[in-house]
Formats: structure tokens, sequence, C-alpha cells
């Protein structure tokens, strides 16, 4: 386990130590504020919080802090705190030590039950799961597939992705046109999926094949559990779609845009770079870069809240 010293070291930041050897402190593990005791790291993300006042009766040893935050010596040694780390962003350098530190790798190895083709190109330290079923699909190096998930023919996965339980990447597309007698004729889904490097896709998410080009979801783009990703969808690099979100055909989503839980995005439409899709949001149009939509059917945000609030001035 590490210490505090290094967790210290590791972050590249000076401390506010409340013991001499604090440098020596061992941290066990990772804790929320609220289970927190001696050996455990945790953070505080509130700017100008007062440290002592916030743990209340918990006692961590090593604190990552806003640099705002307020430390008094006493009220930090009567609470076993052996040091306070200040960092601009608490939250991201909790995660990165937790990461660095605590995390265990997936043993990389193939379990017995799961059903590969033999046309299938498995990259090196890959670790596939229970259960999991993997057509005529390449998996590059450091990836993760994890029980129950298939993979079907055509698909492509970069290297360092994870894709939790029961996720299913390449199903076929939904498209259907009707014929002369009114009954559905499918159009045929004949792209593929690519994956590109350092993704995550949750559990239960479904990632369809594209009809003629390839669906893509593009490097480090982070997709919860229970999405669906209509077949051709592009989701651009460091995008972030949270659980039960749908996304249609067709539609290109830009670097860093955040859809929210349960949103839903209409087929064909733009959504640009770091905009942000509000939780159960409805879009029809396309959304401009670095704006945020909200509502049913979507609108600018502030336009929406500014709507909400005339409406709730008259009716009270």
């Amino acid at each position: 386990m590490p210490t505090a010293g290094q967790i210290a070291d590791f972050l590249g930041v000076d401390v506010e130590a409340f013991a001499d050897d604090w440098r020596t402190y061992e941290i066990e593990a990772p804790s929320s504020l609220t289970e927190a005791s001696a050996g455990t790291l945790v953070f505080l993300k509130t700017p100008g919080v007062d440290i002592a006042e916030a743990l209340g009766a918990t006692a961590p040893t090593m604190i990552i802090a806003p640099m705002s935050a307020r430390v008094e010596a006493a009220g930090m040694r009567s609470h076993g705190v052996a040091c306070v780390a200040r960092v601009e962003n608490p939250r991201l350098a909790f995660a990165t030590v937790v990461s660095a530190f605590f995390l265990r790798d997936a043993v990389p190895g193939i379990h017995p039950s799961a059903a590969i083709a033999a046309s299938a190109t498995i990259g090196q330290r890959v670790s596939i799961g229970a259960h999991a079923t993997i057509g005529e699909a390449t998996i590059g190096d450091d990836t993760v597939i994890d029980a129950g998930v298939r993979v079907y023919d055509g698909v492509v996965i970069g290297n360092r992705v994870r894709v939790f339980a029961n996720a299913v990447l390449g199903a076929d597309g939904f498209g259907f046109e009707r014929g002369a007698d009114g009954e559905p004729v499918k159009f045929p889904q004949i792209g593929g999926v690519v994956i590109e490097d350092d993704v995550e896709i949750g559990a239960g998410t479904c990632v369809d094949r594209g009809a003629l080009s390839n669906t893509r979801v593009c490097r480090n783009a982070k997709i919860d559990n229970m999405v669906h990703v209509a077949h051709n969808v592009v989701v651009g690099e460091g995008t972030l779609i949270a659980a039960n979100a749908v996304i249609a055909g067709s539609t290109v989503l830009g670097r860093g845009v955040w859809v929210g839980p349960s949103a839903c995005v209409s087929n064909g439409l733009v959504v640009g770079s770091g905009a942000s899709v509000s939780l159960g949001a409805v879009v029809t149009r396309d959304v401009p870069e670095g704006t945020r939509v909200t509502g049913n059917f979507a609108t600018d945000h502030a336009k929406f809240m500014a709507n909400l609030r005339r409406q709730s001035d008259r009716i009270g």
C-alpha cells in the first residue's frame, strides 16, 4: 500500500503536515468522507470549505482539498489527519491517485466458457470473461471484455478498451422500408463498428453496426450502462454519454459532448463539440458547439429555464 509521501510525490504538490513523520503514514484505502477512518484517503471539493467542520466525527489520514480550503492545525490533529494536499481539482486528483495505487488490473486471459471465432484477431494481454461471444472481430491490446459481452462479426476494438458485462457490439441497426404491399423490408446492415482506443462501454449497452459505413466511437469516449447507439452514429473523442440515453441513427456527437441520463437525440443530427444535453432532453434539432439544451423538445437551457420561471410565476 502507498504512503502519504508517495501520494504527495505522485501529485507533485506540497502538503500541509500535521505529523512529523507524515510521509511514512500508510494509506490503506480511499474512502468517502462519511466513512473515513485511520488509514484512509478522502477528498473535499467545496471551495473555501472548513476542513475540520466538514470532517465531523470522521478521521482520515490524508485529505485532498481545494486550494481555498480552510485548515487549522489543532483541528487537523484532533481528527488524526496527518496531512492535507491542496490541488486545483480535488475530485480529479483523487481519481488519478485511486487509479494509480488502488485499482487492480484485470488478469489477462480467456475464460473457458467464452466462445471465440477461429478467425477473430485477439491482441496481447486481453481479458475475455465468462460466456462472452466474439465473432470475426478484432480486439486490441490490453482490452477487457467482461462476462456475457457479444461482439459480432466486423467489429474492430482498439487498445485499452473496457466493455462491461452483457454489452452488445455490432448487432444490426434498425433500418426498414415499406414495400408496395405495406410490409416492412429490411435495409441490409452491412457496415461495421469501430471502437477506438481507451473507450469504455457500460453494462447492457448496445452499439449497432452501420448500414453501409461504420458506426464509430472515438478515442477516450465513455458510455454508461443501458445506452443505445444506433447505426452510423459517430461518438466524438472524449464524449460522455450517461445511462439510458438513446442516440438515433446517423447522428454525429462532436468532441467532448455531454449527454445526460435518459436523453434522446433524434436521427441525422449534429451535436457540436463541447455541447451539453441535459437529462431527459429530447433533441430534434442540431445543437451548436459549446451550448446546452434542455427539455422536450429541447431548446437553449437558459431560455428553457426563463420560460419555466414565467410559467411558475403565472401559476402562483
